[in-house]
């Protein structure tokens, strides 16, 4: 703001109080010369000038579509290269028997900054030194505001508290799975000695690694899950960056499919627990939305970007590994199709060194430490040691109707049934496509809705859909080859997946209905474009009943959890604590302040209380 204005209301403010108020405000203004205030409107001045710099910057990046997405790439791209940094820095860590540390954090944001930016201002776009360091405070602003929300809001997910916090508390204390899979060694301050635990040993950990070094650093085993709100804000930005690249669509209609996209219902279902299949939503979106950009400018800057994706998908689970496989080769046939002879050799070559480095080097544990014990790295899905038959089913509890169906079968009863957590022996309910009651939006405050996951209305779009495509197709004259293209190297992801019906599984499954959506609204005008403009809304109140079921449930029950727990902290004794099969709650009663003592029944001489599910507490 000028000096002059700001000088101007100092003035209003002094004739006001010269005529209205008491004596000691005369004194004051008298204290005042013209030189004190003219220092203190310039100081004022100057401590708000860097906030006017970084508007106006903002506001000229985005004066275009190509400088808007050329912003919303260089901040959407960080976050997945510091988190293959952060994981690439712990596994050397590991390699060298340094377990993480308070300092991993830090090093690993340092470094991602200065290396990213350097090469940002030095090989990619004319970005000068003070706009990186405004798009570092901005991205030092989104981490710091993950963090407080993830520390907030509890996991209340059942795999989460079982044993992905188990694994995330040891690995920041001590425990080094590259030496020691199955053996673990870590030595929590109040978990004493780490006990076996399968699940840690044989599975990928790459979301837990990294959330393993924020709890390093703050101490809250909560905060780590800030990696979800990280990604799904990179997320945001790389696929509004590629629809203002790609697309004809107005800003605002990408804004809005941006949005749709990376708040998909997997990962806003998952987003302040410790499952990995939103994180792995996010992922693979955005490794859709930068194929499509590579593809339409044709520079290989864009596929070198999918490095650090490519690093991080293989390692947050077995089927990351497969889908890193099948997009890489989509992309590798889509070169060899459009006869792009050196861009087909570089980019394999880069996805080669990228795939060992993720398989062999990031994931020695699991992959290798498997092959070496098992038999096979992607055991117990495969191998000799493999779950297989009546085992395979009960640990899915695939529900009873769907146990002898293929997997295509399995997928249109999940999309038109209601939805709802339904396994086995249980059987899904059918419904009318489009139909909803109010106990399937409710039920969507669980992490992992077995059937119909991705919305209560979701199979009634996507047969619309399917009806009213191929006539645009047709129509078309050849328009729409790109999003043919597209929408086969998605599908190609899903279906080596057998179990795709169920959501947490496939969560790409949800970005169907929006290549479709997308490719209608760009119709000039007539009929299509006005179905592709109701599809959206459709999408649109499909999301919002997703979200209005998890939010309606997760803030609630966070902010009690909350309040129960600064209670029972107030009354400063000692407590019994019986944390049934979520032995994580001992974390969340010292991270309290609260001291306890663990049971396995609650004395019948206390005051029982329950925390939620399976938590006692004696007072």
């Amino acid at each position: 703001m000028p000096i002059f204005s700001l000088k101007k209301k100092f003035s209003l403010f002094f004739r006001i109080n010269h005529s209205n108020s008491s004596g000691h405000c005369h004194r004051f203004q008298d204290m005042m010369t013209e030189s004190d205030i003219q220092f203190t409107l310039k100081s004022v001045d100057d401590k708000i000038a860097p906030m006017k710099q970084l508007g106006t910057f903002m506001k000229k990046s985005f004066g275009n579509r190509e400088d808007a997405a050329n912003l919303l790439l260089s901040i959407g791209l960080f976050f997945p290269f510091f988190l293959a940094l952060m994981l690439l820095a712990s596994t050397l860590s590991f390699a060298i028997s340094i377990p993480i540390t308070p300092y991993h954090f830090v090093f690993s944001l340092v470094i991602s900054i200065v290396l990213y930016f350097g090469l940002l201002i030095r090989y990619i776009s004319a970005l000068s030194r003070r706009k990186a360091g405004f798009l570092s405070l901005l991205i030092l602003v989104v981490i710091l505001i993950s963090v407080v929300l993830a520390g907030y809001f509890y996991d209340l997910s059942y795999d989460g508290r079982l044993y992905h916090q188990f694994s995330v508390s040891h690995m920041a204390t001590g425990w080094n799975p590259f030496y020691s899979p199955y053996q673990m060694t870590g030595h929590h301050p109040y978990y004493g000695q780490m006990k076996k635990s399968v699940w840690c040993s044989i599975y990928p950990r790459a979301m837990e690694t990294c959330a393993a070094n924020i709890y390093a650093l703050t101490g809250r085993v909560e905060q780590g899950k800030a990696i979800n709100l990280m990604m799904i804000f990179s997320a945001f930005c790389i696929v509004f960056a590629s629809l203002l690249i790609v697309s004809q669509l107005s800003s605002k209609l990408a804004l809005l499919i941006s949005f749709l996209l990376a708040m998909n219902p997997v990962s806003v279902t998952t987003m302040f627990s410790y499952y990995v299949d939103g994180f792995l939503g996010t992922v693979v979106v955005s490794l859709f939305a930068l194929t499509l950009i590579g593809f339409r400018k044709k520079k290989f800057i864009y596929f070198t970007a999918m490095a650090p994706y490519i690093l991080i998908l293989i390692n947050i689970k077995f089927t990351g590994l497969a889908y890193a496989f099948f997009i890489c080769l989509g992309i590798m046939i889509g070169l060899l199709i459009k006869k792009q002879p050196i861009p087909f050799m570089k980019t394999g070559l880069l996805f080669l060194l990228s795939g060992i480095v993720g398989f062999i080097l990031i994931g020695y544990s699991p992959y290798i430490t498997n092959f070496k014990k098992y038999g096979h790295p992607l055991h117990p899905v495969m191998g000799k040691k493999k779950m297989k038959g009546l085992m395979k089913r009960r640990f899915l509890a695939i529900p009873k109707n769907l146990q002898s169906k293929n997997r295509f079968e399995k997928f249109f009863i999940s999309i038109l049934s209601r939805s709802d957590f339904i396994q086995y022996p249980h059987s899904t309910e059918l419904k009318l496509p489009f139909s909803v009651k109010r106990q399937e939006i409710l039920n969507f405050k669980s992490t992992h809705v077995r059937i119909g996951g991705w919305g209560p209305i979701y199979g009634g779009i996507l047969l619309l859909l399917l009806f009213i495509f191929p006539i645009h197709l047709y129509l078309s004259r050849g328009r729409l080859i790109d999003y043919l293209w597209l929408l086969a190297l998605i599908l190609l992801s899903i279906i080596v997946n057998r179990e795709f019906w169920y959501a947490r599984f496939a969560p790409q499954v949800w970005f169907i209905p929006f290549v479709l959506v997308t490719a209608l609204l760009q119709e000039n005008s007539g009929i299509f474009k006005r179905i592709g403009q109701v599809l959206l809304v459709l999408l649109l109140v499909n999301a919002l009943m997703v979200y209005w079921g998890y939010f309606s449930y997760q803030v609630p029950a966070s902010v009690k959890l909350h309040a129960q727990l600064k209670r029972i902290a107030f009354k400063n004794r000692t407590v019994e604590l019986n944390p049934g099969i979520f032995k994580s709650a001992r974390m969340m009663f010292y991270e309290a302040g609260i001291r306890f003592k663990v049971v396995d029944r609650i004395s019948k001489y206390r005051k029982k209380r329950q925390l939620g599910h399976s938590i006692e507490v004696g007072l």
